[in-house]
């Protein structure tokens, strides 16, 4: 029960953390027309609700065929699986419980990590909206940051994929990738 207490308020207040980032970065206008122009290095945060690799080489594949070239770097959360596929990526950043503070919140050097990539692209593959991912994504300070649409969505990702409400598991992922790609 105490656990439970506790990561309900971890949760509230990295919600909390996400608004007051949300307010010290100055989003500049998105030109639709060129946004997906120039993007040299990608953040993809892991979904982490299973060990189904099949997502993450579909949005891949996709992604790779439009940006030719591209560095991709995956950003593992603390208790995520390892059946994710390292040697697809550039570079892989793996949290650990030890790398959050009390309160559920990356400390100062994973975050300056997660900065210096210089990712002009993040994607956030949790079908259902993630605080701790969603931080990370707001503070990588990317120029697109793409997630699925949803309430607290708004929050972060400046370009939402919202898939008919009857696409459940590998065909919200399909969406994805056909917005990507």
């Amino acid at each position: 029960m105490l656990r439970g207490i506790l990561k309900r308020l971890q949760r509230r207040i990295q919600m909390t953390a996400i608004r007051l980032r949300k307010r010290a970065v100055h989003a500049a206008e998105l030109d639709l027309h060129n946004c997906w122009q120039g993007i040299s290095g990608c953040l993809f945060f892991w979904k982490g609700e299973d060990s189904d690799t099949t997502p993450l080489h579909l949005v891949l594949e996709r992604m790779r065929i439009r940006f030719p070239g591209v560095s991709v770097t995956l950003v593992l959360l603390p208790d995520q699986t390892d059946s994710v596929p390292m040697e697809l990526f550039e570079r892989v950043i793996r949290l650990e419980k030890q790398h959050l503070n009390f309160w559920g919140l990356p400390t100062g050097r994973v975050v300056e990590k997660i900065k210096a990539t210089g990712a002009e692209l993040a994607v956030d593959l949790s079908s259902k909206f993630n605080p701790l991912s969603g931080y990370l994504c707001l503070a990588a300070k990317p120029r697109l940051r793409v997630g699925f649409a949803g309430p607290s969505s708004d929050l972060v990702f400046n370009y939402q994929v919202a898939p008919l409400s009857q696409r459940e598991g590998i065909d919200r992922y399909k969406a994805l990738a056909r917005y990507l790609g």
